[in-house]
This record gives C-alpha cells, structure tokens and sequence, in this order.
C-alpha cells in the first residue's frame, strides 16, 4: 500500500517481527511497532548544512582564503552513469567546507562551498533496525544513538507505559551564522562539533502524561545550543494540544475523526476577522473607484 513515506510493511523472520512504513528500498520500519514499542516522528528540519562564500587566489585559482592563510583546494573526478546514454564526468572542487556549488547558483555568488553533515555521517539504517528490535523505552532511545542524517522528531511508547520524545539526527553548531545565507566567514565561524546526543531536545515520562510534534520548533529560545531550522509556525501543534486537552480518554474512532474529519486551525479567531474584510461580498466605494489595470 503506497503512502507518503513509503509503503506498508511487516517485517518478520530472525530477530524481528515489526510492523509499519518503510521507505523503498531499507529493510527496516521508520513509523511502527514491535510487540513492545511503538514509535511515529515528523520532520525535525534542522539546518545540517553551512554555506561559505570562498576567496579564491587569483594567481593560481587552486587555491581558497582560510583564516589569513591560502589553502589548496582537493580535486576529485565523478562519474555518473546513464541508463541508455553516455556516462557524464564531473570535476568537483572542494575546500575544508564541502564543495564548490557555484555552477548552480547565480553568477554574483562567486565561489560558495557547502558543507552537509549527510555527506560525512550517515547511521540511519543503523539506527532503524535496533529500533525495530527494542523491547522497552530505554532500549529504543538508545537504539538512536548512531542517526546522524536526517533529523526527526521521534515519539515512543512501550507496553510498560513508558513513553518519550528525543530529538534524532544530530545537529553541527557555530557561532554567529544563519545556515541557509552564505557568508565570508573565518576560523570562529566553522562548525564546533556536534550537540552531543545527551544535548538533544528530548522528553522521558512527561507529567502532563501526553507528548506532540508536528514539524514545530523542538525546543524553546533558552535551548542551551543556537538552533537553525525551518519549522512551520506551531499552529498544528497547538491544535493538537488542544484536542488532546480536550478530554480524559480516547478511542482510535477519535483520532481518525480528528485525523479526516473538518479541520479547524488555532488562529481562525484572531485571522477571521481580517480575512472577512477582504471577502466581504458587497464592494466598497473606493473599490470600485479602482483604476484598471
């Protein structure tokens, strides 16, 4: 059965027996359950990438600024293969912050290098299938220990009646740089290290009894390493909260009705009534006193 992020799977033989969606092509369940865990996640999407605009030597062009010194740049040939067509060589240049990724970008650019985690650390499908295979809360936590790329916020529970939340994928940190504009920076701006697994966002048995996410920041302002994301503006989340404040017990009819029945976004009450004056049917005056254009 295709869906969004895969297909539906039960994966049963050896040391596994799981059930869930899996993504072509990896033999392991990303949204599922064993028959002591069950786990879901959204998208966490936190910036694994630095883009730096390079100085280049004008002299030799082999060579990048770094830190008031000049570096050689590292030159590798890649060859692409073509079903049917010829293979396609590429040069690719590189310098201590990824490659050269000026030929996709606007000529203005100049020299710009990008540097992705993913390109360095992987441990997704590590991950996945110890995942698939914890027996408690505490077995699955540490089962993601190895993810790097991509980040997810994961959500967890087992049949002791433990549940958590940890943020997976790991996340570079530096100082005084938006990720997603590039920047002419020195030694003081490159990535210092990782947030080390134990520093990522993450929840153990919360109080309130209940843990959401739905692609919203992970953690607040006072989080104590700079976080650089896309997170939408929160407002499924507070639905979310909403619903599940909403009552003491819920059956899965609920949630399905939650799920595909009316939706009902947190800030209609505020937005409603500057969208009706915009919508209104009868025009005014000065409406119809517009120019056409």
């Amino acid at each position: 059965m295709p869906c969004r992020a895969g297909y539906e799977v039960h994966l049963c033989g050896g040391t596994f027996n799981v059930a869930g969606a899996a993504y072509v092509g990896m033999p392991g369940v990303l949204f599922g359950r064993n028959e002591r865990v069950a786990w879901g996640c959204t998208n966490n999407i936190c910036s694994h990438v630095i883009s730096i605009r390079k100085r280049r030597m004008r002299l030799t062009r082999s060579c990048f600024l770094y830190a008031g010194q000049w570096e050689p740049w590292k030159v590798r040939e890649e060859v692409i293969q073509v079903k049917g067509g010829e293979s396609v060589r590429k040069t690719i240049r590189s310098s201590r912050n990824g490659p050269i990724v000026d030929e996709v970008l606007p000529a203005q650019a100049g020299n710009v290098s990008l540097r992705w985690l993913g390109a360095e650390h992987g441990g997704w499908l590590t991950a996945l299938l110890a995942m698939n295979r914890a027996g408690s809360v505490r077995d699955f936590r540490e089962a993601l220990r190895p993810w790097h790329v991509p980040t997810f916020s994961v959500v967890f529970a087992d049949v002791e009646g433990h549940f958590g939340y940890h943020s997976t994928g790991r996340i570079p940190h530096s100082y005084g740089v938006g990720a997603w504009l590039p920047a002419r920076l020195g030694a003081d701006h490159q990535w210092h290290g990782l947030i080390p697994f134990e520093g990522m966002a993450q929840l153990a048995d919360p109080q309130r009894g209940w843990i959401a996410t739905a692609n919203n920041r992970p953690a607040r302002r006072t989080f104590p390493y700079p976080l650089s994301g896309t997170w939408s503006e929160g407002m499924r989340a507070s639905r979310i909260r909403q619903m599940i404040e909403g009552k003491d017990r819920f059956s899965p009819d609920d949630f399905c009705r939650h799920a595909t029945g009316r939706p009902v976004s947190p800030c209609r009450p505020g937005a409603s009534p500057a969208c009706w004056r915009f919508l209104s049917p009868t025009p005014s005056p000065e409406s119809r006193r517009r120019p056409a254009t």
